[in-house]
């Protein structure tokens, strides 16, 4: 049975090595790409038809991404990296595909391998990896899941954390996280009353010596008056890298955050400030997605006196 999948168009290139440079913030794009078909099998084949790069439409144009069965451009919200890179694009599809690419360095990579899957409050995670003689690109992302029950599944938005790691050294050389989908317009989001939000959180954190992969539980309560959305994360579990595929997620509490997030009248376009329980703090940038603010998406850059760093995200439904 086929996967969701994600595909990321996210950049690759010269990368410096992690904790030197400080992390980019896209903020938003003016407009959504449109729906572009690559494909009309499930299973393209090592040479799929790609989808063109950099189209666009309104952003009424909502598009359920759990309905599309070949890879659909998304329209970047926010990201945040390690290192200063280039803005990812992104394509999301629910058939066994991954796409990444970034045109200005004329990279573009199809995942057709293997995907590994997760649940973290109800939403699906999967993994995706390719190799070449001297580096790792995976792809983690909150997969556009058909056939999920869950009330509070993701149909407008996604959001995935892709890093690379240098083979003969195990160590990740730099990562994004990525918040995409169809934005709402401005004068579409209420301006009254107050909705809850949960979904999801995925980072990557650099502790010293050691990285970690991280996953949360996210909530968000938003004030639509006040114009003001109080997020906080929970359950926060941490995965060391070294280990690979056989590494084992613990409790990691020093990751659960809280912040708030604010935005001016009639603009889709969130910042504020998130803080993490054990001293990480740093600004966060973020959108609405979908028909009157269904969904809510956001990444951030958090680093403590000490120079550890967080980078990622969160996606969350009403």
């Amino acid at each position: 049975m086929n996967k969701p999948v994600l595909a990321a168009l996210v950049a690759a290139g010269v990368l410096s090595a992690c904790g030197g440079g400080g992390g980019g913030s896209g903020g938003t794009r003016p407009a959504d790409p449109v729906p572009v078909a690559t494909s009309s099998s499930s299973d393209p084949g090592p040479n799929p038809q790609l989808a063109p790069l950099g189209q666009v439409a309104a952003v009424d144009q909502h598009i359920d991404f759990t309905q599309q069965t070949a890879l659909t451009p998304a329209g970047l919200g926010s990201f945040d990296s390690l290192n200063a890179m280039p803005a990812p694009e992104v394509s999301l599809a629910n058939t066994p595909l991954i796409r990444v690419a970034i045109p200005d360095l004329n990279v573009d990579d199809v995942f057709d391998g293997p995907v590994t899957s997760t649940m973290v409050n109800g939403l699906r995670v999967d993994t995706s990896s390719k190799e070449d003689p001297t580096t790792r690109r995976t792809v983690t992302y909150l997969a556009p899941d058909a056939a999920s029950a869950n009330p509070f599944k993701l149909q407008f938005s996604s959001l995935g954390v892709w890093n690379t790691t240098d083979i003969a050294t195990g160590r990740m050389t730099n990562a994004a996280a990525f918040s995409v989908g169809t934005r709402t317009d401005g004068t579409d989001i209420p301006t009254t009353g107050t909705a809850t939000y949960q979904g999801a959180m995925l980072g990557v954190a650099v502790e010293g010596t050691s990285q970690y992969s991280v996953t949360g539980n996210a909530s968000a309560l938003a004030d639509f008056r006040a114009r003001s959305i109080a997020v906080q994360t929970s359950n926060s579990m941490r995965t060391d890298m070294a280990n690979g595929a056989a590494g084992v997620a613990t409790a990691a509490p020093g990751y659960n955050m809280t912040g708030t997030l604010t935005y001016p009248a009639a603009t889709n376009g969130l910042s504020g400030t998130m803080t993490t329980a054990d001293g990480k703090t740093g600004t966060a940038t973020g959108n609405f997605y979908g028909p009157q603010a269904a969904e809510l998406g956001m990444t951030f850059n958090l680093k403590s006196q000490t120079g550890t760093t967080l980078v990622g995200g969160a996606a969350l439904k009403r």
